[in-house]
């Protein structure tokens, strides 16, 4: 092997760990983003029933 035939391999090893750094990255966003979305889907529920039975009490 040549010297930069390990320069070369060097490089493919930092690209490759570089690489799953950004997907574990990318996946625990998605992740995170999922479960803000969830929250804000319970509290828009929520929500949605207090004006419901704010509407009943109101006869409206």
């Amino acid at each position: 092997m040549t010297a930069n035939g390990g320069y070369e391999a060097e490089l493919d090893r930092i690209y490759a760990q570089a690489r799953r750094a950004a997907e574990v990255c990318a996946s625990d966003q998605i992740a995170a983003a999922t479960a803000h979305l969830t929250d804000q889907a319970e509290i828009t529920r929520v929500t949605g029933e207090i004006v419901d039975t704010y509407r009943e009490i109101a006869g409206a």
